[in-house]
């Protein structure tokens, strides 16, 4: 009987995000709405601001290359590309008075493509590493911060990853929000806690799916995937606690990429970056994706805080 119930609450479930997802922009604080078609073309602040080179000059186009698999900053709906990637993108494609031309790439094929030479520059999420200096230029658009998502009311009383003893917690498969329940598990062993129960699943809305039927206890993910379903479904979900760094040394910065050869389109960029956040835009894209806490401004200008206990990693 148990299993037919949990059966039927996360069919109700995936309901719900389907219904969700073929509807309207949801509206409120903390949704993640799709730009209103009467929103101003990104970019026109600013733009011609900042000379192109020449060669882009030229044909007045830029090639992007992005997943479109990362809601809210790009991903696909009704068709059109959208998200706060997408927009910033054309802003600053604007500012060097270009078009944008986009190519979507698979994520493990992305850096490939780069330097391959199927675009200009990478327009999608990817860390900043020192790795990556060797092969291509990093420009800081945005942090990446984790958060924890649980069903509306908080019914556990789950607020930070030390709250996560003994719970049932999903996370996808492989990604830095798993790697952190690991090391959580760690701290919770050398204590004589009960660990955190970790569910490793393959699909982003399989965990929001499963914490709304109340088949797990909490999931962890991106401030910005959690930001983006809880307004799918605000009556069902919620936050718990405050989005958290795993490095706070490294600050969690987020980059879009350029190939290394391309150290003249790099410095354009940085300048176009910096015209775009000087506008008020930057903010207002972010804004209209419900990321207000992961732009650079609100980094620069609070005190991140550490997921896990740094002595989960001694």
């Amino acid at each position: 009987m148990r299993s037919r119930r949990l059966s039927s609450a996360a069919l109700a479930a995936t309901t719900l995000f389907a219904l969700s997802a073929c509807g309207g922009s949801p509206e409120g604080p903390g949704s993640a709405a799709s730009p209103a078609s009467s929103a101003p073309l990104p970019g026109n602040r600013t733009a011609g601001k900042v000379t192109a080179p020449a060669d882009l000059a030229g044909s007045k186009t830029i090639t992007y290359c992005s997943t479109f698999t990362n809601p809210p900053r790009s991903y696909t709906e009704n068709g059109a590309q959208v998200g706060a990637e997408v927009d910033l993108g054309k802003a600053l494609a604007t500012t060097l008075g270009l078009t944008p031309k986009w190519v979507q790439v698979r994520v493990d094929g992305i850096v490939p493509a780069l330097l391959g030479g199927q675009c200009d520059m990478i327009v999608s999420q990817l860390k900043i590493t020192p790795d990556r200096d060797a092969t291509a230029w990093q420009l800081p658009y945005s942090i990446a911060a984790t958060q924890l998502v649980v069903a509306k009311g908080n019914p556990k009383g789950i607020g930070d990853f030390a709250s996560l003893s003994g719970k049932k917690v999903a996370a996808p498969d492989g990604t830095v929000a798993h790697d952190l329940l690991e090391q959580m598990n760690k701290i919770f062993a050398s204590s004589g806690r009960p660990p955190a129960q970790i569910v490793p699943l393959s699909g982003t809305t399989d965990l929001f799916q499963q914490v709304a039927a109340g088949v797990i206890d909490a999931a962890a993910t991106t401030f910005s995937a959690g930001s983006y379903y809880i307004g799918k479904a605000p009556d069902r979900l919620e936050m718990a606690g405050e989005p958290c760094l795993s490095d706070v040394k490294a600050g969690g910065r987020m980059g879009f990429m350029i190939a290394k050869a391309d150290e003249e389109l790099f410095h354009a960029m940085e300048k176009a970056m910096t015209a775009v956040r000087e506008s008020g835009e930057y903010k207002e894209i972010f804004h209209r994706y419900a990321l207000d806490k992961e732009t650079l401004d609100a980094a620069e200008a609070s005190n991140p805080v550490a997921c896990v206990p740094a002595e989960a990693g001694s």
